[in-house]
């Protein structure tokens, strides 16, 4: 831990030029190489660095962490929002060494036997409770699941718009814990609905048996969503809440910042992924033996990218509203991921087509097979468009769920509108023919006076 403060602030062996990053600090530079590691690739570098400024903003509105406890932390006086930034690199490379039982706690009595002396001790033991907090935040900034509260004197670890859930997955048991700090890690955010990844326990699981569900992209694709269910997109700096749907207010929650889930998804170097390492404790906890956790964080990542390309990606009248209409929308603070741009806007994206052509975009998705972590939150936004019915000609202009009733109506339609047209033209000629024949006989009659 020694290393990762006296590294910080090196501006010698950049794996982020600062001709891409100029105006990125030293510190949030660290940040991006510490949590996220190296890439290539000039729009996923440009996304996690917009990423990493999100994640400083937030921290700007997080209640004052006593400048006492940074110094006694870190060894030196640094403004707090550098400070809190070079505290999370610390405690990721804790986390990092994680196992099934680790907690909040363990990680901040880590840091606190490894950062304090006789002198300090003390204070940090009274101040454990603002550690945690910061600990719980470096969690939710280093796996993009969530952000925290912003105040942070409370032992609720409270995040920042905390997603409701619809799943019957239990925490298994945790009751013993009377401190949610003191939960294992894993089991404390399954309970939060902070954990959006699903870890199989064996071959033949209760997801294994549930009957075939298909999702279709006629009924996802965004076109479909706004147009017939009135559904609104609302754009999230929090992984756990991609594709969250509230019936009651029609919104659809997505996660703005992909680059962060493509970077993990090819990454093949390390650091390895922290929500890859969450979930490996947990499924260790729960005893799950069907795939190894790398294998199921890297399902989970290639569904989350995937979703973009079943909401926009697939449809074109989808593609131009995101460009017309969300793109503007996804990026109103001055953060707009290029990622997101490709994925949503381009029917082949330019510089991932590699990608994709991995992830097998289809027409029709099986839940159980295909979307096994997302899958039932997107059956819940088919399930709503479905009950959903034209009001009126222009609505069902725009319905093209299904495309065979579509053009069977309209050609139904076309037909009935030629034959109604036929019907009026023959009447009108026969009533012309009456007028001319009464004529007729008029002039013949007053011919003969």
């Amino acid at each position: 831990m020694e290393n990762a403060t006296t590294n910080l602030g090196r501006k010698s062996h950049r794996s982020y030029h600062r001709d891409l990053f100029d105006d990125l600090s030293d510190c949030q530079l660290e940040f991006i190489e510490a949590i996220f590691g190296k890439t290539s690739d000039v729009n996923i570098r440009e996304g996690l660095s917009l990423y990493t400024r999100q994640v400083t903003r937030h921290i700007t509105t997080l209640s004052a962490t006593p400048a006492m406890l940074l110094l006694c932390l870190l060894g030196k006086d640094v403004p707090s929002e550098e400070g809190i930034l070079i505290l999370s690199i610390m405690m990721v490379e804790e986390a990092r060494k994680l196992d099934k039982n680790t907690s909040v706690q363990d990680i901040s009595q880590a840091l606190i036997r490894a950062r304090s002396s006789k002198e300090t001790a003390p204070f940090l033991k009274e101040n454990t409770t603002t550690i945690n907090d910061l600990v719980f935040a470096s969690f939710g900034w280093a796996s993009t699941l969530f952000l925290t509260d912003t105040d942070l004197s409370g032992e609720s670890l409270r995040v920042h718009q905390e997603p409701p859930t619809t799943s019957t997955r239990s925490s298994n048991p945790t009751g013993r814990f009377s401190n949610p700090a003191r939960k294992p890690i894993g089991a404390l955010l399954v309970e939060k609905s902070l954990l959006p990844v699903i870890p199989k326990f064996s071959t033949t699981t209760a997801l294994d048996i549930v009957p075939e569900s298909k999702l279709l992209v006629s009924n996802l694709n965004y076109y479909a969503l706004s147009g017939v269910g009135k559904v609104a997109i609302v754009w999230v700096d929090s992984l756990a809440e991609h594709c969250y749907f509230n019936k009651s207010r029609r919104e659809l929650r997505l996660f703005r910042f992909p680059a962060t889930t493509l970077h993990a998804y090819g990454r093949k170097l390390n650091p390895t992924p922290l929500l890859s390492q969450i979930v490996s404790a947990e499924a260790h906890r729960l005893g799950c033996l069907a795939q190894t956790p790398e294998e199921v964080t890297k399902d989970f990542f290639r569904e989350v990218l995937i979703s973009y390309r079943i909401l926009f990606g697939s449809s074109k009248r989808s593609r131009k509203l995101f460009r017309e209409k969300e793109k503007k929308r996804a990026g109103h603070d001055g953060l707009l991921d290029p990622i997101l741009v490709l994925l949503a806007g381009q029917k082949n994206p330019t510089g991932i087509n590699d990608t994709l052509s991995q992830i097998l975009e289809q027409d029709v998705y099986h839940l159980w097979i295909n979307l096994p972590h997302l899958g039932t939150k997107l059956m819940e936004v088919q399930d709503y468009v479905k009950e959903q019915r034209p009001r009126n000609l222009h609505a069902m202009w725009h319905d093209r769920r299904d495309t065979h009733i579509f053009h069977s109506f309209w050609v139904f339609a076309l037909i009935g509108s030629i034959g109604i047209i036929l019907s009026f033209m023959q009447v009108v000629i026969s009533l012309a023919q009456l007028v001319y024949a009464a004529r007729g006989s008029i002039t013949k009659s007053l011919s003969l006076l």
